[in-house]
């Protein structure tokens, strides 16, 4: 019986379960390239308006990363809160005197138990690597993070460029 499948790039397919394997690890290292170079943050502004931003820093420098992260929220002094062993959220440090308080971030905050303060300013929502280094997110995580976001009881809701 002839099965088809197509990888994430559309261009091998596999036409009978003989070549399953062969094509299943060729699709793995091209989706393993293509995580690396599609991986992303998502940049949350207290008005709800949540955006992809491009974020690969493997080959920066740490202050390189770092002036990418206080560009992307706006300041220039940038403070982080781990939500997780492996999911960052980065703001404004100065911003507790400044900003307008980012009921998203807050509530997103809450929902990992961080639930003694509100988060003011735009926030930068990114993994990182077992050593503490800054990565974007993969596909997969974005998808599930801003599904997650969505999800917060907010009005206006959350929303994207179009």
């Amino acid at each position: 019986m002839s099965t088809h499948q197509t990888n994430l790039f559309n261009n091998v397919w596999c036409i009978d379960s003989t070549w399953r394997l062969v094509i299943e690890s060729h699709m793995s290292a091209q989706q393993s390239d293509w995580i690396e170079m599609n991986r992303t943050a998502l940049v949350l502004a207290p008005t709800g308006l949540l955006q992809e931003l491009p974020f690969s820093p493997q080959d920066q420098t740490s202050d390189q990363v770092i002036h990418e992260i206080n560009a992307a929220i706006g300041c220039t002094v940038s403070a982080v809160v781990r939500l997780t062993d492996t999911l960052e959220m980065w703001l404004d440090e100065e911003g507790i005197r400044r900003q307008p308080v980012n009921v998203y971030a807050t509530l997103l905050a809450r929902r990992y138990g961080f639930v003694h303060q509100d988060y003011r300013g735009v926030a930068l929502l990114a993994t990182v690597d077992p050593h503490g280094v800054p990565l974007g997110l993969e596909p997969s995580q974005t998808a599930a993070l801003r599904s997650q976001l969505l999800s917060l009881p907010v009005i206006p809701p959350i929303h994207s460029p179009s």
